[in-house]
This record gives structure tokens, C-alpha cells and sequence, in this order.
């Protein structure tokens, strides 16, 4: 499973050096692939005796030594070997700097890195985690708190990365990645110093006397816990976690459990759960990483911007850039070390393209600098890092979300004993498990479900505030911004709930906004009714944007920044590129990514709030509650939702709540463009046919042809003719309206041998189908039906198809099982007419997009307005004007409203 090399690692320096790799691959093979050097697991629905005779009869070939003459087995176990501490970075490389150019996309990181001894043996414990948990921590007086208040950053993670490369049993990579604002670009060195000011604040707070003594004092931060209350929550927030997780999948739980064998410290009692508990508390060895190793000179710093240019700026300079070579000496840097000069607080970050050419890793192509940190920095973070209180930082306050009632209420009426948390005076539960309307006004039509399945402490509530149409790319993008405002605002409180197993999410959808808390149900409620009194706060602008009194950019800028971003970074590969011009050309109206950037250049919190308040005028909200939740915790749930309930706000008419239209395909239309990223050498062709209005036996009678067509696509074009890398034929389902699509990306294809290879596999496919053996087709039919009956995994997986129902429209709550008896009448002959007839016949609609890559496109034109300020590339700019006119071909012709 290579997860990184290339033609120059793996074929070309090998070569070059004498080695024959194919020999190198089996001596590794024959050196360390046997019995005694391996973990197996199995599960099964068989008595162990029957397992076993089945793992005799499977492994019993794989030798117990190594099948090399030469190799010999270990003289010590894995525990002793694990003691000997390999760490992959010298001393030379630390306390340096590394600016990293990104490949394509708009984005600013700042990464501190340092190495830590392996922690395996202190799974009891888990230092790591805690330390993790409080770097990473966004409460108030947290790191990251303090960073947007200043808006130097928009995110920060901490902690131990969970790949090999980073945890194993040679050394430990702790790290603090912070996505940084413009700003936050500039004054690096500043948020270097605020995370060593933190460290600093941690060895105060946690281990001296004083500092264990004055966190409780008076003032901000004067709840705040100390180390071993930090230790507690979180052991209680483990087991919670772990307790009431979801079951696993066979594959996951034999994957787990073999990757915890793999552990040497990890006894056999402790292989299920001892990767996800705390059992101990052991201050001296989160002391130990903090004051042995959290230190400047054991640091290494990468900054990584868009600043420093992308790969497209350095194609003309390549003569001039620094190769640098590959090492096979791993215990030795590769990197070439510069001295660099250190701007003043108010200047850009460092200018990279005028200081030197940059260095290229070998593997990727990354182009990067490194530098010595000079002392004088070094010397200021050491300052920083000494234990010292801080009026900004301190550590985290008492987590209000922590559940404490796990109380499973039980079904009302016929499924069971009345329940005193129920009140079934209301309304008898559905049948079958179906959702029902509980509450239908102008103003809310609430669904409610109470769970039958999974039996669980935990709840899903998803509701929607729906308003009229965007009439502008304006108001598209306030709505855009204002989901932004809102996370950013709920960030300290969404965070603590997140750490207790309690989930929530705010986007943007086609006419209104999509609104999501899942998790305990203990205090789900609360955190429903804080994401709606933010929500409505930012609506009628009654939560202060910009914080003037920090003197800084404040909360709007910081959102405004992010936005423009994600819109410039939309659709970067030339598959989903491919996919949303689809889109695009299917759907009526809408506006483009390019569009609402230009919309955002100008935007200020007054323009903001006017447009907000115009779009809101109009609302009403659609909502379900399902999980453990009983018909009165739907009643609160109608209270928490009431804020629809006031002056300035009307219900929204029902002719007015948005529809999406799809357009009719003519019989062929293609569009071509290029890629948004110049570099991307990968060509994407999705050709798709329009079938028809969503109906029941059409949809079926599709998804037995592309069950049919999936595997036979697959094998012929990508491994046997290795036409492309990414390959596939499924089904769609686009705003109601059915459709089939092929998928093909390649590098070394054009776009008319794909389209062509394409055609040729769907007349081949005729005779195919035509000669198929019935047992052949009916073992296909027989697998759908299974999928189709298959019970829900989780209540986050059923929640979720219940609640695309309903905003489909379609509220077929038992879909499922009528497609599972239309498929067994559904037989060969009529799915070989439909075939014929959809993607073969006169009267067939195609649309075939196409994004070429590696500079292959041929402008056939000059583009309108591509130097307008907001448009992100050339290649937008003509999706902009096919999709146009490919909406002109179309002439208005719609399916109409489907649901």
C-alpha cells in the first residue's frame, strides 16, 4: 500500500543507483512476512471450532520464520525493541523554518511541531490526548479564542496524528496546526510566540503550587479546572464515548482489534477497549512532555501560504530553483539551511520569491525554503515559555454539555408500556416506525419519531428555515456569510458540546438554511435553542460583527476572508469540477461560484444586514426530531423553534417556498472546458443521460442497469485497458428527475477516445445484456432487494433518509420496501428495452461534459470580462458562458415540479 513515490522514487533512482527494486520488494517480502511477525483476527456467525478450521485451512501455509535464508528472528520482543527511541528528525533540522508554497489551492497554515518518546506504553494515561485536548481546546480563555480575538487565525488543532508516521513505536510527532488569517500571515512569529505563551501558562497553572492555587481566584478565568479535573471530565466523556458508541461493522471491528494487537504494552484483556478509555491519571508524564519537550529549540516551524506564491508561478523559474536531491541517509537533512532577515510587526510576512529561489522536495515537487530560526526569536518564545499566568489564556472552564441522564424512554401506546416522560394523549406512534406530522402551521411543520431500533440516549433534530428565491448573487452570498457568522459565533459553545459527543451544524442550501444537533439527547435541546437565538441574533443584527474595541479586523472580515476563499477553491480537481458544471446545466437558475464572488468584493456589515432582513422577511421551517425522544420533548422542541414568532417576520405562502427546476437535455449537447488548475494534467468526462421524472419502476428499472453495468465499465476500462484511474457508471437522481452517468478520469486520454471508448461499451453492452444468463440476472436482482432491506446501520444513517424525504418532498418513508417488490417484477426482456430506448434510441438525451487537463484546451475564443475583479480563473469564466448558453438550447423546456 504505497502512500507516497513516483516514477523517480520507485523506478528512475533505483535504476540509477544499481538497484533492482523488483528483487528489493521480495527480499522485504521474504524478510518480514510470517507468521510469528503477524496479528490475525476473525469473527464470523460460526462456533469457534468451525472458525478455527477455517483459519487452519486459510493461513496454515504462511510460515511460522522467515521465509529468507538469511533473515534470522528478532533476539527481543517488540516491547524491548520499542524502548529504543528513533526519532525522525535530527537535532540540526529542529528550530528551523520551513515556508511551503501550496500546490493549488488559496491557504494559510502555520504548523509547530515537536517530537515526543513513543507514548504507547502510557495508553493507561494518555498524556498525549490531554495535552491534545487542552492546545486544541476553543472555549473561552483557549489558544484559538485568543487568536480570533486578535484575527490572526480561523482554526487551530492539536495533538498526535493517528498514522504510523506519526504514533508508533519509535517516537511520537505532537503537533499545533493553525489555519491563519492574512494577517495572521504576517505576524507568524506572534502566533509562534501566543503558543509557547500558552505552554507557559499550562506549566503554571498545572504544575507549581501558586499557579494550582490561583486558577480558582477571582476574575475571568476564575472557573477554570485544574489538571487533574481536566483528567476527570475527560475519563467520564471516554467512557461515555466508548459505552454507547455505534456497533461496528465485522471489517472495522477485526480491523480495530488487529491494530490494537499490534500495541506491545497493551494487554489482551484491554484489546477493545484500551485505545479508548483513561484509566489512570499521571501528572508526571504530562510534566514530562511538557517541560522536556513543548520547548523552542524542539520545535520545527512550517508556514505554509498562498502568500508565497502557487506551483504556476514557479514554471517559468524551474532553471533557477534549488533540486534538491534525494537522501537514503535517513539520519541526515536533505533541506539547505538559509539565514533570513525577520520583518517588523507591521511589515508582510517574509517575501520568499525575492529572498531566493525555492528548494523542491523530491517525491512531491513541494517547493519550500528553510531556515535557521534566528536566536533572537528563539530567545523570545523561550521567554514565553517559562510558567507564567496570562490575562488572556487559562484553562478551560467546566464543561456544561457533559450528559447526565441516559434515561431510554420507553414507546408509548402499542410498542410498548406507557411511559411517564410520554404523553400519548397527543397522538398514537406510527406503526412502523414512520414519521409523523405532529405540529403544521404557516410557521413550522414538525416531524416526529420516536426511535425503535436502536434504543440509545441519543437524538438527531434537523430543521430548515426556508425563504423565498435568491433574487441576486448578493443575497446567495449573505446567506453564505451569514452560516459563517453564525459557526463562528457558536465556535466556544459548539466545541464544548462536540467534546461531550454532542454534534452541530449550520450550511447553506438552495432557498434557506439547513440546521443539524446530534448526539446525547440529554442537553441536545440546549444547544438547539443556542444555534436558533445565534441564528436569529445574526438575522436581525443583534450580535455585534465587528469587535472595534480589540482594534482589529474583527469577526465580519475574518468570515468575509474565509468566504472568498472557499470560493476560490471550489472545484480545484477536474472531477468535481465536472460534476458541479453537470449541475449547473441541469438545474434552472442559481448563480455561480464566480458570480457570488464578485457580489462579496464590496460587501460591508450595513449591506449585510439589509439583504439578510430582506431574504428573512418571509419564513417558515421545516423540522424532525427522531431518536430517544418522546411526543413532550417535541412539544419543548416547538417552543425552541417559536423564534419564527415575531413582528417583523411572516410566514413564508406555500406557492413561495422555493422549487428547483431541471432543465429538459436536448438529444446531444457537449461542453468542454479546461481545468481551474492549469498544473492538473487530468482529463474528467461524466457523460450523462437524462432519463426521465422520478417514478418507481423507471427509477428500478435504472438501477437494475447500472447494477448490471458496474462491475463489466470497471473491469474492461480500468483494469484491463487502464484507461483511466477513476472509473465508474452509477445511477442519479437530480432534483427528481432520473439519470445514468459515466465517469471516466485520465492523464494520458483524450476527451474523444474516452467519449468514444464510452459508446463503444454501451452498444457492446446490448448483446451483453441481451445473452445474459437468467441466473445471472437474477442473482443481481436478488442482491438489490437484499440492499434494499437492509436495516439502518446507525440512527445518524436512518435520520438522515427520513430527513431527505422530506426537503425531496417525495415523504415516502417506506420507499424501500416498494422498490424492493417492483424489483421482483421487473424482468430481463423490459430492462433490455429500456436500455435500448435510454441509451441507445432516437430519442435519447445526452449531455457530455468535459474538463481537459495538462494544457490541452483549445480556446476557440477570446473570454468576456476575464479580467473582472472577483472571477477566479479563465475556465470559470466559460463554464459561465456554456452553461448560458447551453440554458439558451434548452429554450425554458423544464420536468416541471416533481414533488
Amino acid at each position: 500500500n504505497f502512500t507516497w513515490g513516483n516514477l523517480e522514487s520507485l523506478k528512475v533512482l533505483p535504476e540509477k543507483l544499481g538497484v533492482d527494486m523488483a528483487v528489493e520488494l521480495r527480499n522485504f517480502y521474504e524478510k518480514h512476512y510470517y507468521a510469528a511477525n503477524m496479528s490475525l483476527v476473525v469473527t464470523g456467525a460460526f462456533s469457534l471450532d468451525e472458525l478455527q478450521s477455517q483459519v487452519i485451512e486459510s493461513f496454515s501455509s504462511i510460515p511460522s520464520t522467515p521465509r529468507s535464508l538469511t533473515a534470522t528472528l528478532p533476539k527481543t520482543n517488540l516491547s524491548a525493541k520499542s524502548q529504543k527511541q528513533h526519532l525522525p528528525f535530527s537535532s540540526s533540522s529542529m528550530s528551523q523554518m520551513y515556508r511551503i508554497v501550496p500546490a493549488v489551492k488559496d491557504h494559510h497554515c502555520l504548523i509547530v511541531t515537536w517530537q515526543i518518546p513513543p507514548q504507547c506504553k502510557n495508553w493507561k494515561s494518555t498524556p498525549s490526548d490531554i495535552l491534545a485536548h487542552l492546545l486544541g481546546h476553543e472555549g473561552k480563555g483557549s489558544l484559538l479564542s485568543h487568536l480570533k480575538s486578535k484575527s490572526w487565525a480561523n482554526d487551530l488543532c492539536a495533538g498526535v496524528g493517528t498514522t504510523g508516521y506519526d504514533r508508533c513505536q519509535s517516537h511520537a510527532l505532537f503537533t499545533v496546526n493553525v489555519t491563519l488569517t492574512l494577517e495572521g500571515v504576517a505576524r507568524w512569529n506572534d502566533v509562534v510566540r501566543l503558543v509557547y505563551e500558552y505552554v507557559g501558562m499550562l506549566r503554571y497553572h498545572c504544575f507549581s503550587e501558586e499557579g494550582k492555587n490561583k486558577r480558582c481566584g477571582e476574575g475571568e478565568g476564575g472557573d477554570s479546572l485544574g489538571l487533574e479535573e481536566v483528567y476527570n471530565e475527560l475519563k467520564v466523556i471516554y467512557d461515555l464515548t466508548y459505552e454507547y458508541a455505534d456497533e461496528l461493522s465485522p471489517g472495522e471491528l477485526v480491523e480495530e482489534i488487529c491494530e490494537n494487537t499490534l500495541w506491545p504494552h497493551l494487554p489482551l484483556d484491554r484489546l477493545l477497549d484500551g485505545t479508548s478509555r483513561l484509566f489512570e491519571f499521571r501528572p508526571d508524564l504530562v510534566r514530562e512532555i511538557v517541560e522536556g519537550y513543548f520547548t523552542p529549540k524542539n520545535g520545527r516551524v512550517d508556514l505554509m501560504s498562498s502568500n508565497f506564491g502557487n506551483d504556476a508561478d514557479y514554471e517559468s523559474n524551474d532553471n533557477e530553483i534549488v533540486k534538491t536531491d534525494l537522501n537514503l541517509n535517513h539520519g541526515e537533512d536533505c533541506n539547505v539551511a538559509m539565514q533570513f532577515s525577520i520583518k517588523n510587526s507591521d511589515g508582510d510576512a517574509l517575501n520568499p520569491i525575492i529572498d531566493s529561489p525555492p528548494q523542491t522536495e523530491p517525491y512531491f515537487s513541494t517547493r519550500f525554503w528553510c531556515h535557521v530560526i534566528p536566536s533572537s526569536l528563539i530567545s523570545q518564545w523561550e521567554e514565553a515559555v517559562l510558567p507564567s499566568p496570562s490575562d488572556e489564556l487559562h484553562m478551560p472552564a467546566r464543561n456544561p454539555f457533559i450528559p447526565t441522564n441516559f434515561h431510554v424512554h420507553s414507546i408509548s401506546g402499542s410498542d410498548g408500556g406507557n411511559d411517564d416522560d410520554s404523553i400519548t394523549s397527543l397522538s398514537s406512534p406510527p406503526p412502523q416506525g414512520v414519521p409523523t406530522v405532529i405540529v403544521n402551521t404557516p410557521n413550522l411543520t414538525l416531524y416526529h419519531l420516536q426511535d425503535r431500533q436502536f434504543r440509545r440516549p441519543a437524538s438527531e433534530f434537523r430543521w430548515r428555515v426556508i425563504h423565498e428565491r435568491h433574487t441576486s448573487p448578493l443575497s446567495a452570498v449573505c446567506c453564505a456569510l451569514l452560516v459563517l457568522l453564525v459557526r463562528d459565533h457558536l465556535n466556544e459553545t459548539s466545541y464544548q458540546a462536540e467534546v461531550c459527543e454532542l454534534y452541530s451544524d449550520v450550511s447553506a442550501t438552495y432557498g434557506g438554511l439547513s440546521c443539524r444537533v446530534f448526539g446525547f439527547d440529554d442537553k441536545l435541546l440546549v444547544l438547539v435553542e443556542e444555534v436558533m437565538r445565534v441564528l436569529w441574533g445574526c438575522i436581525r443584527g443583534e450580535i455585534k460583527e465587528d469587535q472595534e474595541e480589540e482594534g482589529e479586523e474583527g469577526r465580519f472580515d475574518r468570515c468575509v476572508e474565509n468566504l472568498k476563499r472557499d470560493y476560490a477553491n471550489a472545484c480545484m480537481s477536474a472531477k468535481s469540477f465536472c460534476g458541479n458544471v453537470r449541475l449547473r446545466c441541469l438545474k434552472v437558475g442559481g448563480f455561480s461560484g464566480d458570480a457570488q464572488l464578485k457580489a462579496l468584493q464590496n460587501i460591508t456589515p450595513t449591506l449585510f444586514h439589509t439583504t439578510i432582513n430582506q431574504v428573512f422577511s418571509h419564513t417558515t421551517i421545516e423540522a424532525l426530531y427522531h431518536g430517544n425522544c418522546t411526543l413532550q420533548c417535541a412539544e419543548h422542541a416547538t417552543q425552541v423553534l417559536s423564534f419564527n414568532n415575531h413582528p417583523i417576520i411572516a410566514p413564508l405562502a406555500p406557492e413561495s417556498v422555493p422549487r428547483i427546476l431541471v432543465h429538459h437535455i436536448p438529444s446531444e449537447y457537449v461542453l468542454e472546458l479546461p481545468t481551474k488548475d492549469i498544473n492538473d494534467s487530468n482529463t474528467a468526462v461524466e457523460v450523462h443521460f437524462q432519463i426521465n421524472k422520478d417514478d418507481l419502476e423507471t427509477r428500478m428499472i435504472n438501477d437494475i442497469i447500472c447494477q448490471l453495468m458496474n462491475e463489466p465499465f470497471y473491469d474492461e476500462l480500468r483494469t484491463k485497458e487502464q484507461f483511466g484511474y477513476d472509473v465508474n457508471v452509477g445511477p442519479r437522481w437530480s432534483y427528481g428527475v432520473i439519470g445514468t452517468s459515466f465517469e471516466v478520469v485520465t492523464d494520458d486520454k483524450t476527451v474523444d477516445e474516452v467519449i468514444e471508448r464510452i459508446d463503444l461499451f454501451i452498444a457492446m453492452f446490448s448483446c451483453a445484456l441481451a445473452e445474459m444468463p437468467q441466473t445471472h440476472y437474477d442473482e443481481n436482482i436478488n442482491g438489490l432487494v437484499k440492499n434494499k432491506l437492509q436495516m439502518w446501520n446507525s440512527l445518524e444513517e436512518e435520520s438522515a433518509f427520513l430527513w431527505n424525504e422530506i426537503i425531496d418532498r417525495r415523504c415516502d418513508f417506506e420507499v424501500h420496501a416498494k422498490e424492493a417488490a417492483c424489483l421482483k417484477e421487473i424482468t430481463k426482456g423490459m430492462v433490455l428495452k429500456k436500455y435500448e430506448e435510454w441509451f441507445l434510441g432516437d430519442k435519447r438525451r445526452r449531455l457530455v461534459v468535459s474538463i481537459v487537463g495538462g494544457g490541452n484546451y483549445q480556446m476557440s475564443g477570446p473570454v468576456e470580462n476575464k479580467d473582472d475583479e472577483g472571477s477566479s480563473c479563465v475556465a470559470v469564466k466559460l463554464a459561465e458562458e456554456k452553461v448560458k448558453a447551453f440554458h439558451e438550447v434548452c429554450e425554458g423546456r423544464t420536468w416541471g415540479i416533481i414533488y
